[in-house]
């Protein structure tokens, strides 16, 4: 066992009717060998971003940074951008379509890097006899 500590906040707010905001942020730590400094440290940023176009229409934004240290192995660094345009057809049918770039390295290796695009369509079978 280890001495350590979590902690984590966030705040949703909503500074416009059309636009919601959530930042968070994110510790963790544990204390390594009697007064070896810390074994492992941990943080990580998130901001959340929702534009609601319309009734049915949003935009999200997420954008992540996260850091580690363990001792012995170095550190890692990580950052994440995604954005989502949802529509809404019905609370079970939902139109997404997004693209998200990643970005990761630990120690001294090369840095991974990762974009996607990407469409779903999720249907709700309720839905489909409107269809028709």
């Amino acid at each position: 066992l280890r001495r350590g500590a979590v902690v984590e906040t966030s705040l949703a707010t909503r500074p416009l009717p059309w636009l919601e905001l959530e930042p968070g942020l994110w510790r963790a730590w544990l204390r390594g060998e009697a007064g070896g400094g810390r074994a492992y440290d941990e943080s990580a940023l998130q901001l959340l971003a929702v534009a609601h176009l319309g009734p049915r229409e949003s935009l999200r934004l997420i954008l992540q940074r996260h850091h580690d240290e363990r001792a012995g192995s170095g550190d890692g660094r990580a950052r994440v951008a995604s954005l989502t345009w949802t529509l809404r057809r019905s609370a079970g049918t939902v139109l997404y379509a997004g693209y998200s770039r990643q970005w990761s390295r630990r120690g001294i290796a090369e840095p991974q890097r990762g974009d996607e695009a990407f469409v779903k369509l999720q249907v709700d079978l309720d839905d489909l006899p409107a269809w028709r």
